[in-house]
């Protein structure tokens, strides 16, 4: 058993995505909207995967700022330039 996730045009049911089905197999529909699965179901994880996650704008710049104050100062050279030979890091 498989579910296949579909827009009704008001005519035919459109799948989301690829269906990998033989031409005129007859197949059984359970209709429920998409919005009602079940919270921590398998189905609810499967179509938050498949959605772009939605990120405002100020948290985008927040994680920005913060990584912009984490970065350490450019210096010239290697990290381990000033290691004397054979020292290790």
């Amino acid at each position: 058993m498989s579910t296949i996730r579909a827009r009704f045009d008001g005519k035919v049911f459109v799948p989301v995505d690829p269906v990998q089905l033989p031409t005129d197999r007859l197949v059984e529909l359970e209709v429920r909207d998409a919005e009602e699965l079940p919270r921590g179901s398998a189905q609810m994880l499967r179509q938050a995967m498949r959605q772009a996650p939605h990120v405002p704008p100020e948290d985008v710049e927040a994680l920005e700022q913060a990584i912009a104050a984490g970065r350490a100062a450019e210096r010239p050279g290697g990290v381990f330039d000033d290691l004397a030979d054979g020292e290790e890091p």
